[in-house]
């Protein structure tokens, strides 16, 4: 998962050609690939895995 959303943001966000001191040039995400990695791994480590239990019905009151 994390790599598949990894991809998706390199395909996805924006990117600025930014040059180098030797005159090459290379694509810089406008969003630091590194940040985005944590928050997902963040999330997927953290997620509720109860929710994806289908819940009990509900007693009648």
């Amino acid at each position: 998962m994390l790599d598949e959303a990894l991809a998706w943001a390199r395909r996805t966000f924006d990117t600025a050609i930014v040059s180098a001191p030797g005159g090459t040039v290379h694509d810089e995400p406008a969003f630091p690939l590194i940040a985005f990695r944590e928050i997902i791994a963040n999330a997927l480590m953290h997620r509720d895995h109860a929710s994806s239990k289908p819940s009990p019905p509900a007693s009648p009151s």
